[in-house]
């Protein structure tokens, strides 16, 4: 567990390390909490880029290089920090009086809390619990660790060899960090899972209470953490958590820009879509969408300055990306032979829109089922009835046009994609992932048409 610790402290380093940086350059005022819960994301995309790069040029880091580099950092960071102290909110860290006073938001903080420690609990000490795990995350992060870096031609295996060759490999890479301290060690590394579904618990919650209030962020981050769909893919290595944190994050940061239209929040933004190219091919769409949602904000909003801030979104979400997106192109790289783009045809997509009725049925299970059952569904379909003229209202409507395209962009693709008699059960297996990827926007969302009603005091 020490090697865990010392794992998880040197991500955060780093993080803390870049995303000072990045604060100076921005001019960002923050808080504690926001500072530290940021940078282990942050922290976690630069490891990855650079383990990737490292490798890429035949630079093979090993456990002493790995400590010298910390030490520097060690070394570097407080100077950093004073010399570009960015402005930072303290906050005593107590329950405010207001959460006693209230024994609905008592009863959310408690059961938030339960949920935690039975996630802990639920926790395989193996990773064959599901198969995805292995085949496509772990065995990969095996191979590099015990190689010391990705072998020369892994990029040219053949998916008989290794599950999903052309599958983003932040978790398979970070995997390989942690095991940089611990040793090889499923049982240790099954808890990574868990541990960032905490550190975005933090994070959601204040960034929620700085959009809204803090009774809206403890709603919200009930609203997540009680989700069956969560709390099934937080107990297994899968990159679907991941996926969900960086875009939610990016997410909010997004909307903070086009509340206040601020140029800082913007970059913020950019730098998670980015990173999240590194997690799921589905982030793609995710970016895509986004450049799209901007460019019409930008058109209505700040025409002056229309393709200079879409193209250094543009640029950074592309710098992040380049050294994978080379890799995959120069290497003629598919996900799987059931994922391929280079055998799309018309007739395929048109009969994988048969499939819709499967699709449909999936959802209806992921919402209604006693098994997936939860009340946000029944809220949030509520909401929409109800505040149906929000939805489309000045800035609203850029919001809506965020999930609305990437929710149609998911399916399309998929339906365009999937090989020849293989998308009924590529949906029947994948949906309740996938809805996994856009709760954290649905609550946010939510949440607006909430506040809107007022039906939550401050």
């Amino acid at each position: 567990m020490g090697g865990l610790i010392a794992a998880l402290l040197s991500i955060e380093l780093i993080g803390i390390f870049f995303t000072l940086l990045i604060f100076k350059v921005l001019k960002y005022e923050t808080s504690l909490g926001e500072l530290l819960s940021l940078a282990f994301f942050y922290g976690t995309g630069i490891i990855v880029f650079e383990l990737f790069l490292l490798y890429s040029f035949g630079v093979y880091f090993n456990f002493r290089d790995i400590i010298v580099l910390l030490l520097a950092l060690l070394i570097m960071t407080p100077i950093l920090f004073v010399k570009f102290f960015p402005k930072i909110k303290y906050q005593s860290i107590k329950l405010d009086s207001w959460l006693f006073e209230s024994l609905f938001f008592l009863i959310l903080f408690l059961v938030i809390v339960i949920e935690i420690v039975v996630i802990i609990f639920m926790i395989p000490p193996i990773l064959a619990y599901c198969r995805d795990s292995v085949a496509i995350y772990a065995f990969k992060a095996k191979i590099f660790y015990f190689n010391s870096g990705i072998p020369k031609d892994f990029f040219k295996w053949s998916e008989a060899t290794v599950g999903a060759p052309g599958y983003p490999l932040l978790l398979p890479l970070i995997m390989t960090w942690v095991y940089e301290f611990t040793g090889f060690n499923d049982a240790i590394v099954s808890k990574l899972m868990p541990l960032f579904f905490c550190v975005f618990l933090i994070i959601f919650y204040v960034l929620l209470k700085k959009y809204f209030n803090r009774k809206y962020a403890l709603l919200g981050i009930f609203l997540f953490a009680t989700m069956p769909q969560v709390e099934r893919v937080t107990c297994v290595i899968l990159s679907d958590l991941i996926l969900t944190i960086f875009v939610t994050l990016a997410f909010i940061y997004y909307m903070f820009f086009l509340k206040d239209g601020e140029f800082k929040y913007l970059i913020i933004s950019s730098l998670l879509f980015g990173f999240s190219l590194w997690t799921k091919d589905e982030a793609i769409l995710f970016s895509g969408v986004f450049i799209v949602s901007l460019f019409f904000y930008l058109k209505d909003n700040f025409k002056q300055k229309l393709w200079k801030y879409l193209a250094i979104a543009f640029f950074i979400i592309f710098i992040c990306y380049l050294p994978w997106f080379l890799t995959k192109k120069f290497n003629h790289m598919v996900n799987t032979s059931d994922v391929n783009l280079s055998v799309i045809t018309f007739r395929q997509a048109i009969n994988n829109i048969k499939s819709l009725p499967v699709f449909l049925n999936q959802l209806r299970i992921q919402v209604f089922a006693l098994e997936y059952w939860n009340i946000f569904w029944i809220i949030l379909i509520t909401a929409i009835i109800l505040k149906r003229d929000l939805l489309f209202k000045g800035k609203n409507k850029y919001i809506t046009l965020f999930i609305v395209m990437t929710i149609a962009a998911h399916f399309l693709a998929y339906m365009f994609i999937a090989s020849e008699g293989r998308s009924r059960s590529i949906l029947i297996t994948a949906t309740p992932r996938y809805l996994v990827h856009f709760i954290g926007c649905f609550i946010f969302l939510l949440l607006y048409l909430l506040r809107d009603s007022n039906l939550i005091q401050d």
